[in-house]
């Protein structure tokens, strides 16, 4: 065989491996990049709750869960509206949610939360409380109130042991913890 056929077979040989080669490599990066990416977790830390008291609000004297929300972060924390946001009920028997629909557990928007800053967020559930707080209450009166809605809570909402909100498009989780047990035996161990 004469010698430029030689280097001609050669060159087609290492340029088809060099072809097959660099497909591959390609193929792959194509594959690798166009798989589905997991969900980030969920945020527990970026933004946390501390329980402050419950009270009825309003007209119809309905339960408001008051807590105090640390920003964690070195960003503002703001949401405008419940576009994106999830609200429920922890349940202690089943160990999980209440349902998701409907809205049952709301707040008041916007909500912002400037960084490393701590702010007050309330609650809000359509239960209603049967007694209305006295006009002009001393200290005493009011936190002896606070106490009794405490121990309301923990006798006609025993399963209830906190509520949870999900940010979707930040991916944070928000743990409401139950403060109204701990409340209620204590105003039941100072009487």
């Amino acid at each position: 065989m004469p010698l430029w056929k030689k280097i001609l077979l050669h060159s087609v040989g290492v340029g088809a491996g060099i072809a097959i080669t660099l497909s591959l490599i390609v193929g792959g990066w194509v594959w690798y990049n166009g798989r589905p990416k997991p969900p980030k977790p969920w945020n527990r830390q970026a933004i946390t709750a501390e329980y402050d008291f419950v009270r009825p609000e309003g007209d119809k004297n309905n339960l408001t869960f008051h807590y105090i929300l640390q920003n964690n972060t070195a960003f503002d924390y703001r949401v405008d509206s419940d576009a994106g946001i999830e609200i429920t009920g922890r349940l202690k028997q089943e160990k999980g949610f209440s349902q998701f629909a409907n809205h049952y557990v709301t707040v008041e928007y916007p909500i912002f939360v400037p960084a490393g800053s701590r702010v007050w967020l309330a609650l809000n559930i359509p239960y209603p409380y049967p007694v209305k707080e006295k006009e002009e209450p001393t200290t005493d009166e009011r936190r002896q109130f606070t106490t009794d809605v405490a121990k309301y809570v923990v006798d006609k909402m025993g399963n209830l042991d906190g509520f949870v909100l999900f940010d979707t498009s930040n991916r944070y989780q928000i743990d409401f913890s139950n403060g109204w047990e701990p409340r209620a035996k204590q105003g039941a161990s100072t009487k």
